[in-house]
């Protein structure tokens, strides 16, 4: 499973340029293990085609299951990227990557997004 935040559509074109950060995660995980996945995508307006601009693994043992917990600043790779005008900048999360070794049996592995409408998670890019 995965989730999807997308931005407002850009008036003008933008580069992203820098580390991007993402601050205030919160998750409930299910299992004392679990592994999170956090990429930046330029989704096109009409098409809604994705380009994927960096991302970020984030891995927690020996956590305590059904205890939320917030994650740590996390800092994307850096990129250089530039998202044409009328292009959204998103921000997709899932516990699935085949370059990474999961942390547990995937069949077990779920998380909750535990969200705070006083306390967001927030999504910094460094746009120039």
């Amino acid at each position: 499973n995965s989730v999807v935040y997308l931005g407002h559509k850009l008036k003008h074109a933008q580069t992203l340029c820098g580390v991007p950060r993402i601050l205030n995660f919160r998750v409930v995980p299910a299992d004392h293990a679990f592994q999170l996945y956090f990429y930046i995508y330029a989704v096109d307006n009409h098409s809604k085609f994705a380009r994927l601009v960096t991302h970020v693994p984030y891995t927690a043992w020996n956590v305590t299951p059904g205890e939320a917990i917030d994650l740590p600043p996390l800092d994307f790779h850096t990129a250089c990227f530039r998202i044409p005008r009328h292009h959204h900048i998103a921000l997709g999360v899932n516990m699935k990557n085949h370059l990474y070794t999961p942390a547990i049996d995937r069949h077990r592995a779920s998380v909750t997004i535990d969200y705070k409408a006083d306390d967001p998670p927030t999504l910094l890019v460094p746009l120039v």
